[in-house]
């Protein structure tokens, strides 16, 4: 059984509860098949960035309340402008993080009695994680990892190592493996453990995604083209002049991968790596042949040209495909979010 520790980074990347990965962590932990170690310095910590994020929503809301209070007239939306007290809102959630934990059978680690001179010395020699100059956050860092190492020496076990901050990866010890990509290590996870009772499934996900993605690939392609048809989008091209005509002239996507990131009794969830390439023919004013109209004081453009933006972009694709417990057979897999529910960045 891995024993794995999950920075706070990885925790809000995924919403604290909300992520199909992060549901997928819980299950796991509950059912005994991956084991999560929680220094209680980052259980404090994610605690800090709920209310944080509490607080930052709260505000957003109060702005949004006053920005569309003409929609408090409407009597079906009233409650969704509602105000709450965000200290009410701050305990509910501690609650809920503190019975999440406990039946997942999170590991928290008392703050251990530590010989802090190692890690001065890292602070004073700007070794990591005191590198990057953002000292408010290394200090947490650095008592992190060093209790969770304590830890794993005293159980004489290796504990897989996760977070955002790419300086994790400079941190060498003999008892924490830095892995720099939790998506893929949690795909392959799920598909090791769902693999022994689920064989059959995932070998038609897998098909599916390389070798029957045409529908997938032709609503891909037709989200692309709905984004692309925006001259808001293009005004760096045409330098803030006007935009005559938007000419779609070609759209390709490619599924580069994929990770399982959700395994239920109802469906299988995967999210796709997709690389688009498009071009698009702008037209638009032509600064080489532009006059003043010194009554106005105006620019006046007497021709347009055709511009050729030929560009790739990456975005992820979730997915969902139905089953059965009872059957070997998936189902049609349905787009559940392009790019985050994000509109894509031209």
């Amino acid at each position: 059984m891995d024993t794995i520790f999950l920075d706070t980074s990885i925790f809000e990347a995924n919403n604290f509860f909300e992520s199909k990965r992060i549901q997928e962590v819980y299950k796991l932990a509950e059912r005994g098949d991956i084991r999560v170690v929680i220094p209680k310095l980052t259980f404090d910590e994610i605690i800090n960035r709920i209310f944080k994020n509490i607080d930052e929503s709260n505000q957003k809301f109060k702005k949004y309340r006053n920005d569309t209070r003409i929609l408090r007239n409407v009597p079906s939306l009233s409650k969704k402008f509602e105000p709450f007290d965000a200290d009410k809102i701050k305990q509910e959630f501690k609650i809920l993080l503190n019975n999440k934990f406990s039946k997942s059978n999170f590991v928290i680690l008392e703050y251990p009695t530590l010989n802090i001179e190692e890690i001065f010395k890292s602070y004073f020699e700007g070794r990591f994680p005191f590198n990057s100059g953002a000292k408010k956050n290394e200090f947490p860092d650095a008592f992190a990892l060093k209790s969770i190492e304590i830890w794993a020496k005293e159980q004489n076990t290796k504990i897989l190592t996760f977070a955002k901050d790419k300086d994790f990866l400079n941190y060498t010890s003999q008892y924490l493996e830095i892995i720099e990509d939790f998506e893929v290590y949690l795909s392959n996870k799920i598909k090791e453990i769902e693999g022994i009772k689920h064989k059959k499934k995932l070998e038609q996900i897998d098909n599916i995604i390389n070798n029957e993605y045409s529908s997938i690939q032709e609503e891909i392609n037709n989200w692309v083209e709905s984004q692309l048809d925006d001259d808001s989008k293009y005004y760096e091209y045409s330098n803030y002049y006007e935009i005559h005509d938007i000419s779609i002239i070609e759209v390709n996507s490619n599924i580069d991968d994929y990770n399982i990131t959700n395994f239920s009794e109802d469906y299988i969830s995967v999210e796709l790596k997709v690389s688009i390439n498009y071009k698009v023919e702008l037209i638009i004013d032509d600064e080489e042949y532009m006059v003043k109209d010194y009554e106005t004081k105006e620019w006046l453009f007497l021709e347009t040209k055709p511009v050729l933006v030929d560009e790739t972009r990456y975005i992820e694709v979730d997915l969902v495909f139905d089953i059965y417990a009872d059957e070997d057979t998936v189902y049609e897999p349905e787009i559940e979010t392009i790019n985050g529910g994000r509109k894509l960045n031209v």
